[in-house]
């Protein structure tokens, strides 16, 4: 079994020769509705910013390649939902694994507007259902684009400039990831608020709409049995 500075040495190898592809492909798939639930493409960019302080790749071709990469991931997202294709997924078992963030999406896409493409960046894996629903109900590609490359190259820098930063301040790659492992649970903690205070959220929506169906559906029978007496009174 490989000891671990054999993987720091393996990892910063494919740095040197495939790095500016790794961030490419991190990036797209990152923020992609079905590989970015489960692809670590964030940490991908994160080294990658870690390996430009050391010199191994390009800072500004770094940034260049993950901000289309993300650009290109969440414009797929955009028209799986524009083109009509969500259709043929909701028919598979997968509708019920995308369905709550799919929800959760419209909600904050109906009351942001525009604005929720960029703070969904922000909000962990939400920002692919947030781009296959700007799809679903036919939102203008050029007003999500000029929404989506400003989030995309902010979200770029936060990610690899930050590895930029470590990288640039650490002595060794090992120290990095000793960080890194501090920094993921923060992070992991933080998630789990935010998405505990938007379940909560989401639930007193749900609850809302459905007192609001409850309402409509009894004054329309009253109005039901309003019209009966009076149709009795005017008989008699």
């Amino acid at each position: 079994m490989p000891d671990f500075n054999e993987i720091l040495t393996w990892v910063k190898d494919n740095y040197v020769h495939y790095g500016y592809f790794i961030i490419l492909i991190g990036a797209y798939l990152e923020n992609t509705i079905f590989m970015g639930l489960v692809f670590p493409g964030g940490i991908l960019l994160v080294l990658g910013g870690v390996f430009a302080a050391q010199g191994v790749i390009s800072l500004p071709l770094a940034l260049l390649l993950g901000w289309i990469g993300m650009f290109l991931g969440t414009s797929t997202d955009y028209w799986i939902g524009r083109a009509g294709i969500w259709r043929a997924i909701e028919k598979t078992r997968l509708r019920k694994w995308l369905e709550p963030g799919l929800k959760e999406a419209q909600i904050l896409l109906y009351e942001k507007g525009g604005i929720a493409i960029f703070l969904a960046h922000f909000m962990g894996q939400i920002r692919t259902f947030v781009a296959v629903t700007a799809g679903i109900v036919k939102m203008p590609f050029r007003k999500f684009a000029s929404v989506e490359l400003f989030a995309a190259l902010l979200w770029n820098i936060i990610y690899i400039g930050s590895g930029y930063l470590i990288g640039d301040s650490l002595n060794s790659i090992e120290n990095f990831f000793k960080v890194a492992g501090v920094m993921a649970m923060l992070m992991a903690g933080g998630a789990y608020l935010i998405w505990k205070k938007r379940k909560k959220k989401q639930l007193a929506h749900e609850i809302a709409q459905l007192e609001q169906k409850l309402i409509e559906q009894n004054k329309s029978t009253s109005g039901f049995v309003f019209s009966q007496n009076s149709t009795r009174d005017d008989s008699l």
